[in-house]
């Protein structure tokens, strides 16, 4: 499912454009479709990679349901990018990529466990709008 915006993707141009963009496909193989949209307003941008980069670091939640929530929110709001990247994260981490596989599916999916799957309810709750 491709990632749809109601913003047009903007052209990333620039010293700080070409240092992002050269990590970004370091990183991740590509630059993310939000960055397109992000760089519209340059402080926003720095703000959001900022958050994400501190949030990265938070250890309170089990990786594996981390990343369960994060991919079922990323289904919710239709970002294919996201769901690759959780793929790719969960591979890297060492999670059963079968299971991972079932995420988009998780309710009719029996591979997950009660608290997977509250977990994956909260995530995609708290992902739709209005809450």
């Amino acid at each position: 499912m491709p990632s749809q915006f109601r913003i047009p993707q903007a052209t990333i141009d620039g010293t700080y454009g070409a240092i992002m963009t050269r990590v970004a496909r370091r990183m991740w193989g590509k630059v993310p479709d939000n960055a397109y949209v992000l760089w519209h307003n340059k402080p926003v941008l720095k703000a959001v990679f900022g958050f994400e980069q501190k949030v990265g670091k938070w250890s309170a939640l089990d990786p594996h349901l981390k990343t369960y929530a994060e991919m079922a929110s990323a289904g919710v709001i239709g970002c294919s990018w996201c769901l690759d990247f959780g793929y790719f994260l969960a591979h890297t981490n060492g999670l059963d990529e079968a299971k991972v596989r079932e995420v988009p599916r998780w309710r009719e999916s029996d591979v997950f466990t009660d608290l997977e799957r509250d977990v994956m309810a909260y995530a995609e709750a708290m992902t739709v709008t209005p809450p």
